[in-house]
């Protein structure tokens, strides 16, 4: 959830834009599925679900490792290994592997 934008100046005509977003509501919600069990159940099927990532956070992590939006497997790779890595367990909803 975006909660403040504004203009910064770099220097001469040259000026950036700084976002600032609230991802508690994401992760408050995440936690909620993960105690109800949520995704648990779906295991057993080809899909299942895994967790939530807020689009913002997505798009900066494709920006990094350069993945464009056309790049269907390589940002399937991304997710999977960024939701497997522990400093992101908050956006999953399931444990394990994926």
């Amino acid at each position: 959830m975006k909660v403040k934008e504004e203009f910064v100046d770099l220097g001469g005509t040259k000026f950036g834009i700084r976002t600032e977003y609230d991802n508690t509501p994401y992760l408050e919600r995440n936690q909620q599925l993960r105690s109800a069990g949520v995704g648990k159940d779906d295991m057993l099927s080809d899909s299942w679900y895994v967790g939530d990532i807020p689009m913002h956070l997505l798009a900066m992590w494709m920006k990094q490792e350069g993945v464009s939006w056309e790049d269907h497997d390589g940002m399937q790779k991304l997710i999977i290994k960024k939701l497997n890595d522990p400093n992101f367990k908050k956006l999953r909803i399931v444990e394990g592997k994926i």
